[in-house]
Order: C-alpha cells, then sequence, then structure tokens
C-alpha cells in the first residue's frame, strides 16, 4: 500500500525538523510534570512507559498523535501504515489540506493502490495526500 521505507524517511525528516524547533518552543511554554500527569491521566496506559511521556506530552501538544481510543494511547503497539500516513501529515502541517480533497480526487489518488479498499475511512485523505505529494508510492512495499 504505502512506500514504507519512503514513508519512514519523510517521518523521521519531519520528527527531526519538529524536534529542533517544535521542542524548543514548547519548552519555552514552560512543560512540567503537570503536562506529563495530565497525559498519564488520560492515557490509563501509559504508567509503565514514563519515561516516554515528554515525548507523547509534545506529540500530542503538536496533534500528531492523540491516542488510539479514549483512555488508551497504546504505547507498546506496532503503529500501523495508516497510522503513520496520519502522523506525518499532521506533522508536517497539511491536514487541512488532506481534509479539505474532494472525494472525487481522493478516490482517483487512491486508485494507484492495489488494497485501496482496505485504507479505513479516517486514513484515506492523508493517504491520498501523501501520494499527490509524492511522498509515498501506492504499491511500494
Amino acid at each position: 500500500m504505502l512506500g514504507i521505507r519512503r514513508m519512514t524517511a519523510v517521518l523521521t525528516l519531519t520528527a527531526l525538523l519538529f524536534t529542533a524547533a517544535g521542542g524548543i518552543g514548547l519548552a519555552r511554554q514552560g512543560e512540567d510534570d503537570r503536562g506529563k500527569a495530565k497525559v498519564s491521566e488520560k492515557f490509563e496506559d501509559m504508567d509503565d512507559y514514563n519515561w516516554g511521556l515528554g515525548d507523547v506530552v509534545r506529540l500530542m501538544v503538536s496533534g500528531v498523535f492523540k491516542g488510539r481510543s479514549e483512555g488508551e494511547f497504546a504505547p507498546a503497539a506496532a503503529i500501523t501504515r495508516q497510522e503513520m500516513a496520519v502522523a506525518a501529515v499532521r506533522l508536517i502541517g497539511r491536514e487541512a489540506e488532506a481534509r479539505a480533497l474532494a472525494e472525487a480526487e481522493i478516490e482517483a489518488l487512491l486508485s494507484q493502490v492495489d488494497d485501496a479498499a482496505q485504507i479505513a475511512t479516517w486514513a484515506r485523505a492523508s493517504v491520498a495526500l501523501l501520494i499527490d505529494l509524492e511522498a509515498v508510492d501506492g504499491n511500494d512495499p
């Protein structure tokens, strides 16, 4: 479905940019243990992952990740390609652009993907945008 190597490269680059630029801004805003406490209260499954709470706070504040469901962040779960596509679009600040795609545009872009029918509704626009941006190839392994 998505070119996992290319997607990984895109996420790595954007994460580095986010860490360099966004992380400094968050530190200036005074991230402290209160933010970490709110995350551990919101996501009940973060208790064994205290070492990662600061990163989760940053990713939540930036809107890159929002958790899997009410009270669940799933820190030990593998990220799916669809989740990676949505996170990448959020990370590069183009979520509004993805949402603005007309259904016909999404369908046309996803026609390049053999297993397009398996893409969840919540991920379709992000996957389509990444194909349009040539950040991923539809059928690259």
